[in-house]
């Protein structure tokens, strides 16, 4: 398996979310002298469980997905591309690398000579959108597999570690009285106990929770 693998990290931005996954780029999966390329990026991602597989080229506005991950394989040509939107990073791929982007993060094409894309999307996720502009961060399934690799590939452990110590947005919750409401940790778990008939019962973490009295608190 190659070793030239570099993961590039963005912040939500003013015009995209991006994501709390990296973009996972990956330096000549193909040599540069192997003649196919296309026909191999293709073939290599089916093998592997991604579909919806297309090849052209990237477009030249800003967009994202929010609802699919997409790996991008350059078969021919140079491209140059903007990532994390309109005030993101420039990226230079070439023949024979590839690119995997998480859901949410923006991309267009600045540049090109000659290029042709494969582009490819997980089990699941190829009837994705099209959008210009967003702020929410998507939660998408994971894939199972890494496009190129299979199931032993990089993309599973960068994506497997960063999303478990993604943060988490608070469930919001109203209760009569907030003196009813216990923040539990520890053996039971990291969660809520909603003391109150309006809600009565354990909540996993985090929870805003706002009481009769306009009073609010929260459990992180």
């Amino acid at each position: 398996m190659t070793n030239r693998i570099r993961l590039i990290h963005f912040e939500r931005a003013t015009d995209v979310p991006n994501s709390f996954l990296p973009v996972v780029l990956y330096r000549s999966v193909l040599p540069a002298h192997a003649a196919g390329k296309a026909r191999a990026f293709r073939q290599r991602f089916q093998w592997n469980g991604w579909s919806g597989v297309w090849t052209d080229t990237v477009y030249d506005y800003t967009h994202f997905h929010s609802n699919a991950h997409e790996v991008l394989g350059i078969a021919k040509g140079k491209v140059t591309l903007r990532l994390g939107g309109n005030s993101g990073s420039l990226v230079r791929l070439k023949a024979g690398d590839m690119l995997v982007l998480p859901a949410g993060v923006g991309h267009r094409r600045v540049s090109e000579s000659q290029v042709e894309v494969v582009g490819a999307y997980p089990r699941g996720q190829s009837h994705y959108d099209m959008k210009r502009k967003g702020r929410r961060i998507p939660r998408v399934a994971l894939p199972s597999t890494d496009p190129f690799y299979g199931p032993d590939g990089s993309l599973l452990k960068a994506w497997t570690v960063k999303a478990a110590r993604a943060p988490r947005s608070p469930r919001f919750l109203s209760v009569r009285n907030l003196q009813n409401i216990v923040c539990l940790h520890g053996r039971r778990g990291n969660a809520v106990e909603v003391r109150d008939s309006s809600f009565p019962g354990l909540v996993p973490l985090p929870v805003e929770i706002a009481g009769g009295t306009g009073r609010r608190t929260r459990c992180l």
